[in-house]
């Protein structure tokens, strides 16, 4: 279901690139930024063979890489968190949630 909102969420903009709309220019290039690099760092485990935290599905397409982090955001945040950091925090930044918070007290 989470997966599923995410790719309406990403054609909120008009195109499923893995980005949903935003309206401040300087907010989308951060988040392409950030998304493109994790994305590239999947791809190249998953094509050496390594075995990613994440699901290796996310690999697949940039917006699959979205769908799948947003599920990881929402049910496994620490997994996401230790595992692509700065993805996490433009997660947080778009949903405006902490959710960290929702399954541990403490956090780094």
């Amino acid at each position: 279901m989470l997966h599923e909102y995410a790719h309406q969420v990403d054609g909120e903009s008009g195109d499923m690139d893995g980005a949903p709309l935003f309206f401040d220019p300087d907010a989308r290039r951060q988040w392409q930024a950030v998304m493109s690099d994790a994305y590239e760092h999947l791809v190249d485990s998953v094509e050496r063979g390594t075995e990613p935290a994440i699901d290796p599905y996310a690999a697949t397409a940039p917006e699959e890489f979205f769908a799948v982090t947003t599920e990881y955001f929402f049910t496994a945040p620490m997994t996401l968190y230790s595992t692509y950091p700065a993805v996490y925090e433009q997660l947080r930044q778009y949903y405006r949630e902490e959710t960290r918070e929702w399954f541990y007290s403490e956090f780094p």
